[in-house]
């Protein structure tokens, strides 16, 4: 994650994957490359009020060192298989505006631009859900 500009301490990540992998209706794929991780791919159903359910692909990281081989497209693959035996209609995924690489795998992939859009956030108090 911290190659794609999320750093974060082996613990942080620990806690978050086994709050994500316990969720209804995430996943969590890992690519193995001679026995070590290599990739992963988070996806996420989401339905939808506005629209046929989807599934989101929250997160794509292929260790530097082992992109371009084809593993994130597997990974997206398999994201979409799983979407689409759990019903959903279509996968979505967001992407940084300034990652034109990654629009033109996504692209390659089949995806469609579908909107330009700005995030806002708002920070909340800490909470022991950020702890557990």
């Amino acid at each position: 994650m911290t190659q794609l500009g999320y750093p974060a301490t082996e613990a942080e990540l620990t806690r978050r994957l086994a709050r994500v992998i316990f969720t209804p209706g995430h996943t969590v794929l890992v690519a193995v490359l001679d026995g070590q991780p290599t990739g992963l791919a988070h996806g996420v159903l989401l339905p939808l009020l506005e629209a046929e359910g989807s599934a989101q692909l929250l997160a794509l990281v292929v260790d530097e060192a082992h992109r371009s081989r084809g593993i994130g497209g597997r990974l997206v693959a398999a994201i979409e298989a799983w979407a689409e035996a759990a019903g959903a209609a279509r996968v979505v995924v967001r992407s940084n505006i300034v990652r034109t690489r990654t629009h033109a795998f996504y692209e390659n992939l089949g995806f469609g631009r579908s909107k330009t859009q700005l995030n806002f956030t708002k920070p909340l108090p800490p909470s022991a859900f950020a702890e557990t």
